[in-house]
């Protein structure tokens, strides 16, 4: 051991330092080399996380909407409803006939109104 030692040399010890920092050089170059790529992911990650959270907004925003639709169609509904009876209303006072079409519009108005069904 002691003559591995002795054979050593200045100018070795020089060569095997001056390749350790040549190393770590192409080392610091090939991260500096990959640091804009480690950015990208990094950004690509948080952009697919806004995304996804955009995605969760607009399908709770479609359930509201469909329920919105369904609460619009029933008060078209009502409103078709209450024009018949409105209109055959105006025409019984005009005519003063057709009390059956007037009791089928009361039996309509009461079954949307108080029963709940469509």
């Amino acid at each position: 051991m002691a003559d591995i030692i002795k054979d050593i040399s200045i100018n070795d010890l020089l060569q095997l330092f001056g390749m350790i920092a040549i190393i770590g050089g192409g080392m610091k170059y090939l991260v500096s080399l990959l640091d804009p790529f480690r950015k990208l992911k990094a950004e690509v990650g948080a952009i697919k996380d806004y995304i996804t959270k955009d995605k969760q907004r607009l399908d709770e925003g479609d359930e509201k909407m469909k329920a919105i639709d369904k609460k619009i169609e029933k008060q078209d509904k009502a409103l078709a409803v209450i024009g018949l009876a409105v209109s055959e209303m105006i025409n019984h006072q005009i005519t003063g006939n057709d009390v059956d079409a007037l009791k089928e519009r009361q039996r309509e108005l009461d079954e949307f109104f108080y029963s709940g069904k469509e």
